[in-house]
């Protein structure tokens, strides 16, 4: 069993088309890396390309990040958690307020729905 790095385009066929190349790559490797960037585009991609509703998208993700061979970005999970209960804001936007509230980090921002966030 081997590593491999997932891009956008396999995630989006097997949410949009049903196609099975995820679910062998999680079959036959030890580890799945789906990294912040390939998420971000991902959700990007299935809301404002396919116009999935933002809850369906949150659930999918998530769904994808509990298998246990993903390998992501330890605040993954904290991202999609504030991304479902924090409906006015984008996920880069969760990223930012997760990164900064792990770190002990103070959020400087013009965005006053993220700021009402803080």
């Amino acid at each position: 069993m081997g590593k491999v790095f997932v891009d956008t385009s396999v995630i989006i066929r097997f949410f949009v088309d049903g196609d099975k190349k995820l679910l062998d790559l999680f079959e036959t490797n030890k580890e799945v890396h789906i990294p912040l960037p390939i998420l971000f585009e991902t959700i990007f991609v299935l809301e404002k390309v396919y116009k999935v509703p933002k809850q369906n998208v949150i659930s999918q993700v998530s769904n994808l990040l509990i298998q246990k061979n993903v390998v992501t970005d330890k605040l993954s999970k904290k991202i999609m958690s504030l991304y479902k209960s924090r409906q006015k804001l984008s996920v880069v936007d969760c990223y930012a307020l997760a990164y900064c509230k792990n770190s002990g980090i103070k959020l400087e921002t013009n965005d006053k729905d993220l700021a009402r966030a803080v």
